[in-house]
């Protein structure tokens, strides 16, 4: 369709489809593995290898395919950094792995599991005066530094950016 330049509606423009990734820009699964082209580009997977749905590449216990019926990062174990992979809020303690927070009483789930008081409950643990700073264990990428790179040539010229910082956050108890 000339008037529209995604017409499988996969978040992926047909002419990159066809001419870069070698999918068919007619259907929003190439490999019928039950993820769109455009959730498997990005996530660096291929989207014309159906293997890569049973794959669990950040070894959290979910599936790729799983991962995206459940909305969680599949390059992140821990998709909300609470210190509970996706695998154990989905399995063992029925948080919401994309809620640091579940029951929104101010303390990380993963903290909440760690110190014996239930994720779900917004009463537990008992408020207290000064609670201390939570932290999460894993560091966070929350961000990219600038580094421009230009090639120019008798074709034109090319510029991207590229780079990435991760720090580690503390969090203060919500009020």
């Amino acid at each position: 369709n000339p008037n529209n330049n995604d017409t499988d509606n996969d978040g992926i423009c047909d002419g990159i489809e066809v001419l870069i990734y070698g999918t068919n820009p007619l259907t929003e699964d190439s490999d019928q593995d039950g993820m769109p082209d455009g959730w498997e580009v990005l996530y660096y997977f291929n989207p014309v290898n159906s293997t890569d749905a049973e794959k669990d590449f950040d070894g959290d216990g979910l599936t790729n395919l799983e991962e995206y019926f459940y909305s969680t990062n599949p390059r992140k174990d821990d998709t909300d950094n609470d210190d509970l992979t996706d695998y154990e809020e989905l399995f063992n303690y029925q948080t919401d792995p994309l809620d640091e927070d579940t029951d929104n009483d101010g303390y990380l789930d993963g903290w909440e599991v760690e110190n014996g008081y239930g994720p779900l409950n917004p009463n537990d643990p008992p408020e207290q005066t000064n609670p201390l700073p939570q932290t999460t264990k894993k560091p966070i990428t929350v961000g990219a530094i600038a580094l421009n790179i230009l090639f120019a040539g008798f074709l034109g010229t090319i510029a991207f950016t590229i780079g990435w910082f991760t720090i580690q956050t503390i969090r203060k108890k919500k009020k």
